[in-house]
């Protein structure tokens, strides 16, 4: 009885085989159709292609709009940090923006120790970007090694192009032009380096140069945001956090140097009237928006 069971669906298993055969070229068959759709698809990636077209061409337009949300998100931020201190400033700086998004530059100057000192403190990972011009006193460049190993910061030299660094040499354009020297040396190495950055952020202060007394915490300058932490910081102010922190001071600036930046353009002299003396120049160029 078993046995007649078992022969029993052994045979209907084997005329089901006729059907699986049958789903099977069903199946195969309708391998046409997938091919059939497979070719409208990539006849639809002119469309995309086109679509794609029409967004790029209305990149002006978001360009448009992105501007006026930064601009609005500017002016938010200056009235949020206007209230802050120094410290909380910087800290809070990393609260919108990650480390890696954010440009720290310094001259290693008489006044970077302070900025440099606060911004170690608010984050340890930040990098601090220097422009190595070639021309820097060797005082500076001691000094700078010394506030990199004081700071904890890990220290990026920056180097101008060297066949326009050369030409700045031969012509000793320093003398005759020196607006243009630093734009060789100065601007065109850094503006490379800020479009890989959300946020530039440096140490400049009001009373410095007219140009940095018209200077906010925030501005937007050619999509790019500066930040300016101590930039309504005053001459005592300043003061009083190098000696509270005991900080290092440039080593020039014992011999009279009030302002410290390449040999050929820095003069003994009273906060910035030994830079460029005797030109009608008072920036390297860097800060003018």
């Amino acid at each position: 009885m078993k046995k007649m069971v078992f022969k029993h669906r052994l045979g209907l298993f084997l005329k089901s085989d006729k059907m699986f055969k049958h789903r099977l070229g069903l199946f195969l068959k309708s391998d046409k159709m997938f091919k059939y759709r497979l070719g409208l698809f990539l006849k639809s990636d002119k469309m995309f292609k086109h679509r794609l077209g029409l967004f790029l061409k209305s990149e002006p337009q978001i360009k448009q709009m992105n501007q006026t949300i930064i601009k609005a998100n500017i002016e938010a931020l200056n009235v949020e940090f206007q209230t802050l201190g120094f410290p909380e400033r910087i800290h809070r700086l990393y609260e919108y923006f990650p480390v890696d998004q954010v440009l720290f530059t310094s001259s290693f100057g008489t006044k970077s120790v302070v900025m440099l000192t606060l911004v170690s403190r608010a984050n340890a990972a930040q990098k601090v970007h220097m422009l190595n011009t070639g021309y820097h006193f060797p005082e500076t460049l001691a000094y700078k090694d010394t506030l990199s190993e004081v700071t904890g910061l890990e220290v990026v030299e920056i180097n101008p192009d060297a066949d326009r660094h050369q030409q700045t040499l031969d012509t000793e354009m320093w003398d005759a032009q020196p607006g243009r020297c630093c734009h060789y040396n100065k601007v065109m190495p850094l503006k490379a380096v800020k479009k890989q950055h959300t946020v530039w952020m440096s140490g400049v202060h009001s009373y410095q140069t007219m140009n940095r007394a018209a200077m906010q915490i925030f501005e937007d300058v050619d999509g790019l945001i500066h930040f300016h932490p101590l930039i309504d910081i005053t001459e005592g102010e300043f003061r009083y956090h190098l000696e509270k922190d005991q900080l290092p001071l440039h080593p020039l600036e014992a011999q009279g140097y009030g302002s410290i930046g390449c040999h050929h353009c820095t003069r003994k002299g009273q906060g910035r009237a030994g830079r460029w003396a005797g030109k009608d120049k008072d920036e390297c160029g860097l800060h003018l928006g």
